[in-house]
């Protein structure tokens, strides 16, 4: 029986809305001595998905590597634009899933993503 063995990390991330960030996450696995996790197995790719409802299949936010996620040894980087982020505030989940060479999706990250109002807004000369 094949079946993953690697524990989703939890992380929470909260930011402004309108903000252009970039956040960078290491990946270890319990299951193997905290053990750096091998991302080169994740030949598909990767995909991160922030959604009002984690069971539903819209989301308010989508990311994808090799653009807006990057991968170096065992970390990934998450990079959100300011057209991503600026959404509706609240409260949200998302998680980011790794994709092996026959397709099969390995969810690495799990957690809450909060959203909040800015304040300040660039006017134009």
């Amino acid at each position: 029986m094949d079946f993953n063995t690697i524990v989703a990390c939890l992380v929470n991330v909260a930011l402004k809305r309108g903000d252009a960030v970039s956040f960078t996450i290491p990946l270890y696995d319990p299951n193997n001595n905290n053990a750096p996790v091998d991302l080169s197995v994740f030949t598909g790719g990767f995909r991160a998905q922030i959604k009002v409802d984690g069971h539903r299949d819209n989301f308010v936010i989508e990311l994808t590597s090799p653009t807006e996620i990057t991968v170096s040894t065992n970390s990934l980087t998450f990079i959100i634009s300011t057209a991503k982020s600026t959404v509706n505030r609240g409260k949200y989940v998302w998680d980011v899933q790794g994709i092996d060479a026959s397709a099969k999706p390995t969810t690495l990250i799990e957690g809450d993503f909060e959203i909040s109002q800015d304040t300040t807004r660039i006017i134009a000369p």
